[in-house]
């Protein structure tokens, strides 16, 4: 029997994701301060070699990082619940979530994640796309009474 009800479903990351836009955007952050806070410590072309150094080894230790624990979450959203499974290459935890417990939401469309806040505490949450995002959100408003969509 095949269920004609909506559902949405995506996993984070997709192979062709490397940073979150938040990642970045603090990455850039990181860059600037190293690169200011070097004006105290040397001149000329050494600022820019150790704003160019900080990123050289935050990149490998981001990419070590990601080899060595592989994080995958999937998640899935149906008119009866949420599953949240988050994989990494030592456990792996999963997390049903009735719709009738979700007490809110707070999602952030340019940095691409966000919150579902339940009776038992805050589920984080990873988008790909804006597109993945306002799906969830589309369906999330549909079935979830939330105070702030009334």
């Amino acid at each position: 029997m095949v269920s004609n009800t909506p559902k949405v479903q995506w996993k984070f990351p997709l192979r062709n994701v490397f940073y979150m836009r938040l990642e970045i955007f603090m990455i850039v952050v990181l860059t600037a301060l190293v690169f200011y806070l070097s004006f105290a410590i040397t001149s000329g072309w050494f600022r820019v070699l150790y704003a160019f150094l900080f990123l050289v080894i935050y990149i490998i230790i981001a990419n070590l990082m990601q080899l060595i624990r592989k994080v995958q979450d999937s998640y899935s959203i149906t008119p009866q619940g949420m599953n949240i499974q988050r994989k990494t290459r030592f456990a792996t935890t999963k997390v049903k979530i009735p719709l009738r417990d979700i007490t809110g939401h707070k999602l952030d469309k340019i940095f691409l994640g966000g919150y579902l806040f339940t009776k038992d505490g805050a589920h984080m949450l990873y988008f790909n796309t804006k597109k993945e995002l306002e799906s969830f959100e589309q369906l999330l408003k549909k079935y979830v009474k939330n105070k702030r969509h009334k």
